[in-house]
């Protein structure tokens, strides 16, 4: 992947969003004092540092504060509760952590954070998905621009657009730098020169050199397909754009987007409309393996799927629950043992070990590690007292 973007929904207990807010708004005030990276710097509770940036920012709300961290730009909302239209945090990820991490164990770290600061997930929603691969040895105009007039580009958007030193005129130019087809606000696909656009970084050159290349090669190019919120809406496979449906199906989604949405062909007949049988172009077969390489598997299912399931800490889910339990007590005038008394008598003691059984097995199937719940549960409790 290159680019990462998810909306997320769920609500903060007001001891944990307060106290967070003031940090927030302090580093921000000293960040804006002093334009230092340095100035806006704070430490989370389990350790983890974070440097807060000057300015918030509006995705269909404003998101007040900002924070860089482990990679991840986040935005938090001023808001405890939930509400159901507007996201609570927004993130973004960029390239250079996801070619070094991978998309699954950045969402789940960031999970983790969010959690330790008294965040509890509702849902998700990807706001945009962008999936890639590098080739060596290949150039846009090469193969992109020569596709393109000689008309063996089949794709689903007449759009497209050329980045260069030049206007587009009939002919290829030979300074041509990218090739985009499609509309941004939806979904595109680009061809661009990936060694011109990483020579002033050395950390992505690097990256790219161990990850993706395997040599200092002479010529690079990375195909990218730029995927949006309203594309995913359309996919019939997919039961909702959240972030564990969507890291689930990413092969099938690729294959979509390199065999459905876009391909480049050998010669092929325009009047007939029937394009289904047109052979690939050999580049565009090595585009499509590249991505069935690390995109596809048996299932189509990430071996350690995301978990939005909230807290993860024992402790802090005891207390949480504790809250909500006195809310109960204080709105209804009830004591501390009528409203456990009350508690108890929701479920029998053989509908509880079912209902329990039930979420350890989900748990086990989404490839988290089930160990002994009393076991840890004691310790929690001997830790509290």
């Amino acid at each position: 992947m290159d680019t990462l973007e998810i909306s997320i929904y769920g609500h903060w207990s007001p001891e944990h969003l307060e106290p967070l807010c003031r940090q927030l708004e302090t580093a921000k005030l000293a960040r804006q004092a002093s334009n230092s990276a340095g100035a806006g710097k704070i430490n989370f509770p389990e350790g983890d540092e974070a440097i807060v940036l000057p300015n918030g920012f509006k995705r269909g709300c404003h998101h007040k504060y900002v924070f860089d961290w482990q990679g991840w730009q986040v935005g938090i909302v001023e808001r405890a509760n939930l509400d159901q239209n507007y996201p609570s945090i927004s993130v973004k990820v960029g390239s250079v952590p996801l070619m070094r991490f991978g998309h699954v164990k950045l969402w789940q770290d960031l999970c983790s954070l969010l959690s330790s600061l008294g965040f509890v997930l509702s849902h998700t929603v990807v706001a945009r998905l962008d999936v890639c691969v590098d080739l060596v040895g290949y150039s846009v105009v090469d193969e992109a621009w020569k596709a393109h007039e000689e008309q063996r580009i089949i794709c689903k958007s007449r759009r497209f657009n050329p980045i260069g030193n030049a206007s587009f005129k009939p002919g290829v130019p030979d300074d041509y730098e990218t090739y985009y087809r499609g509309n941004r606000k939806t979904l595109i696909v680009r061809f661009y020169d990936k060694l011109k656009e990483c020579k002033n970084d050395p950390l992505k050159y690097t990256i790219l050199e161990t990850n993706r290349w395997g040599c200092r090669p002479d010529k690079a190019m990375r195909v990218e397909f730029e995927v949006r919120n309203a594309t995913l809406s359309k996919l019939g496979f997919l039961p909702d754009k959240s972030v564990n449906s969507v890291f689930a199906r990413i092969g099938d989604i690729a294959t979509w987007l390199h065999s459905k949405w876009f391909r480049i062909v050998e010669h092929f007949d325009r009047s007939n409309r029937n394009h289904a049988h047109a052979v690939v172009s050999p580049f565009w077969r090595e585009v499509q393996e590249s991505f069935d390489s690390w995109a596809v598997n048996d299932d189509s299912i990430p071996l350690a799927a995301p978990v939005e399931a909230g807290p993860r800490d024992f402790l802090l889910m005891l207390k949480q629950s504790d809250g909500y339990l006195m809310n109960i007590a204080a709105t209804c005038g009830a004591s501390r043992q009528e409203v456990l008394q009350a508690l108890l008598e929701l479920r029998s003691d053989e509908e509880w070990e079912q209902a329990v059984a039930a979420r350890r097995a989900k748990q086990a199937a989404m490839g988290l590690t089930v160990d002994d719940p009393s076991a840890k549960l004691f310790q929690v409790l001997r830790g509290a007292a």
